[in-house]
Formats: C-alpha cells, sequence, structure tokens
C-alpha cells in the first residue's frame, strides 16, 4: 500500500467505494491523497476549508471497510498533516460512530463539542394554530421555517465563535 497524490484516473473507483460518504475530494478540495494497493484505491483523505471556520482546515478520512484497521488511516492522516499549511484540524461526526471516534483520538483530536440532531416529526401538512414552540417543522409557515433556519444558524455561529474565534 502506498499514499499518493490524487489522480482523475481513479475517480470511478472513489465514486464507487465512498458509496454516499459525503467529503470534499479532487477539485473541491485543497489537497487529496489515495491509498492504493496496486491499482487498488483502499482509501482517500482531504483537507478542505470554510468559510465558518477560516483559520482550521477540515480533515476527511475514508478507508474501505474491509481495509481498516491496517494503518492505512493512520498513514493518509500522517501524509495529509504534513501537506498541511496550517497544522490546526477539524472533523466531524456522530460520536455514536466510535471507530470514528477512537481514530480521531488517536490522530490527537479532542472531542470539544457534541450536537443532538432532533427527530421531527411530521404530524400535519397544513400550519396549525398551536404556539409556536409546539409545532413541527412542516407545521411551519415559510416566514417561520426561515425564522427557525435563522436562528440555528445564528446559534451555530455564535457557538464557534466561543469554541473557534
Amino acid at each position: 500500500m502506498m499514499i499518493k497524490s490524487y489522480e482523475e484516473k481513479y475517480n470511478k473507483q472513489v465514486y464507487n467505494f465512498l458509496n454516499g460518504y459525503q467529503m470534499n475530494w479532487g477539485g473541491q478540495a485543497l489537497e487529496t491523497v489515495l491509498a492504493v494497493d496496486g491499482e487498488e484505491v483502499i482509501g482517500i483523505g482531504s483537507i478542505s476549508k470554510s468559510e465558518l471556520h477560516p483559520y482550521l482546515e477540515y480533515i476527511n478520512v475514508y478507508v474501505q471497510p474491509e481495509k481498516r484497521r491496517n494503518g492505512t488511516g493512520t498513514s493518509i492522516f500522517r501524509e495529509l498533516f504534513s501537506l498541511s499549511q496550517t497544522k490546526r484540524f477539524q472533523a466531524a461526526t456522530s460520536s455514536k460512530d466510535t471507530t470514528t471516534v477512537s481514530f480521531l483520538e488517536k490522530c490527537g483530536f479532542d472531542i470539544v463539542r457534541k450536537c443532538y440532531t432532533p427527530q421531527l416529526k411530521n404530524i400535519s401538512s397544513e400550519p396549525s394554530d398551536k404556539p409556536i414552540g409546539c409545532r413541527t417543522l412542516k407545521e411551519l409557515y415559510i416566514s417561520q421555517k426561515e425564522e427557525v433556519l435563522k436562528l440555528q444558524l445564528e446559534n451555530y455561529r455564535e457557538f464557534h465563535q466561543y469554541i473557534n474565534p
């Protein structure tokens, strides 16, 4: 297995094994590296930026499930770290994904925030006369939905200013 710079000739393999996993790579990322075994891509890693976090770089590492636990992810991480201009990474994952959390901790990450995504129930497609705090998102008028999303974004930004000024 070797780590190499991203090449377009591997696009189809990458699309196939990512199988819906969301990450910036190739032209969407600052840096992309591949873990290749022969001519088979078994892992990918990338560094990207976000305007919400201009002082950090997002890191993504994905290794085919059957190829994990042999140092591939760690090798990808080390290569990305060497290519990084800031050496300040941020990653996002579900705290229920203990394998990923363990990998990130092994790479030196600290958990700084846990988010909880509410499960909204769709009771009715018609707006109701219930107080706004008792309505589902689907029950809100468009202007109310926009206000809820605006408040959520404001809360997100304020929190990130606290942990990531």
